[in-house]
């Protein structure tokens, strides 16, 4: 009896699996199918969307680029400003406003005052060099308020070595010395700054957002610096370019800001004035 339940319900299923069996076996390799198609095409459509938007950082690739671009030198005589000139227009100091009570603005304009007082470069500058070569540098001249006539020093072009020989040579000098120090001033001699060439020194420290570096070079002294340095820059894209330009800079943008709220506060000054006048007559 057992035995013939059992060939009963083998063949029942026997003849199941032959009716439909071919289906079944027809729709697992459907859904194997299926899926591995899903699958496939989701991948595809998540590549195909990072080749038309690239993710932010997709990857990272270091170029070790073997040029080097020297930093600018800033050089400030001290004291700044010609004692003998000062005495000449009755001047113990610049700093202040009382100091400024008996200058003689009738006989000698400010800018004249700041070219006789202050050291121009040919009264103290006698070579600068970069990688042996003169033309490799080009020098510009700043008036300041505290530290008179500066000039900056710049790299024109990048070299490949560094060493005495590749780097910069500076050779000051001074004719006299004609400044009655105390002890407690410093030494006669040079302040020297060196700073990024794409910021331009200033001695507001509130208007300066740069770093530098200050020495001082005592007159009958020879200095030697080394400086190490690590920087990185934007690669440029094809849509955002890097400015490697030296008048591009923080400082740069902000005195052409400062000058256009400037020259736009003296227009509407102008223009009230105008306004007021013709009101009152």
């Amino acid at each position: 009896m057992f035995r013939f339940a059992m060939d009963v319900n083998c063949s029942f299923l026997t003849g199941i699996w032959q009716k439909y069996g071919g289906r079944v076996r027809k729709f697992v390799r459907f859904s194997v199918l299926l899926t591995c198609t899903i699958v496939v095409i989701v991948q595809l459509c998540e590549c195909f969307s990072k080749l038309f938007s690239p993710p932010i950082s997709s990857h990272l690739r270091v170029v070790v680029n073997q040029s080097m671009t020297y930093p600018a030198i800033t050089i400030c005589r001290y004291p700044s400003y010609k004692p003998d000139v000062l005495q000449k227009y009755n001047l113990q100091n610049v700093r202040t406003t009382s100091d400024w009570e008996d200058f003689p603005y009738d006989k000698i304009t400010l800018e004249e005052f700041w070219n006789e007082s202050t050291y121009r470069m040919d009264e103290g500058y006698f070579l600068s060099a970069l990688n042996a070569l003169r033309q490799s540098v080009q020098i510009k001249s700043t008036y300041y308020l505290i530290w008179g006539q500066c000039h900056t020093i710049l790299p024109l072009i990048q070299t490949t070595s560094s060493g005495k020989g590749s780097g910069y040579s500076v050779m000051l000098y001074q004719k006299e010395i004609s400044y009655i120090h105390s002890e407690n001033d410093p030494e006669e001699g040079w302040h020297i700054f060196v700073h990024p060439a794409t910021d331009p020194w200033t001695e507001s420290t509130q208007e300066y957002t740069g770093e530098d570096e200050s020495l001082l070079l005592a007159v009958g002294e020879e200095l030697h610096v080394r400086i190490g340095v690590q920087e990185y820059h934007l690669v440029d894209k094809a849509d955002d370019h890097c400015n490697a330009s030296l008048d591009h800079s923080h400082e740069e943008g902000s005195k052409v800001l400062v000058a256009q709220i400037t020259d736009t506060f003296r227009i509407w000054y102008t223009f009230c004035m105008i306004k007021g006048n013709i009101f009152r007559s």
